[in-house]
């Protein structure tokens, strides 16, 4: 990973406002259901192959066992693909986007018989039928976005998918 990119992430206003954001809906959403809720007051860098991001591990005691997919259903959609406020949000998407969103930016992950599971976000994705593919993948947009860096933004995202796609 490049190290200087990373720096520049962590530094960079308008990414960690996005991830404040979507941190403090989280933790709002668990505080009802748990015992305590922890959030880490930094955002840390999260590298995983060739992408980095920002993350906060955000730390929950429920006050009763909650399965996975119910604990998702909570949480969904947090403000990285639904907006905030989620209210104003829920109705502006649909119009403002024009199409149907499918299964882009549902929970992905797996969960048992138990109810234990693990899933998250599905920021970036294809839907194939046949010999075509729709890709979808988004930015965060708030009060410092920059249209044509968030453009940009999704064109590297999205580009991300064609070494996949093209076999």
């Amino acid at each position: 990973m490049d190290d200087h990119l990373g720096e520049q992430l962590l530094q960079n206003g308008k990414d960690r406002e996005e991830n404040e954001i979507v941190a403090r809906r989280i933790a709002c959403a668990l505080a009802p259901h748990s015992v305590w809720v922890t959030v880490p007051r930094e955002p840390a860098l999260v590298q995983i192959a060739n992408i980095q991001h920002l993350g906060r591990p955000i730390r929950a005691q429920l006050t009763e066992p909650i399965g996975a997919v119910e604990l998702a259903g909570l949480l969904h959609p947090t403000p990285a693909v639904g907006g905030e406020p989620w209210d104003a949000a829920e109705r502006l998407i649909p119009a403002l986007e024009g199409l149907d969103r499918g299964w882009y930016a549902g929970p992905v992950g797996w969960t048992d018989a138990a109810g234990d599971g693990e899933l998250c976000a599905g920021l970036r994705s294809a839907l194939l039928r046949g010999p075509s593919a729709h890709c979808y993948a988004g930015c965060g947009i708030v009060r410092d976005s920059d249209p044509a860096a968030e453009l940009a933004e999704s064109e590297v995202k999205l580009g991300a998918l064609l070494p996949v796609l093209s076999g």
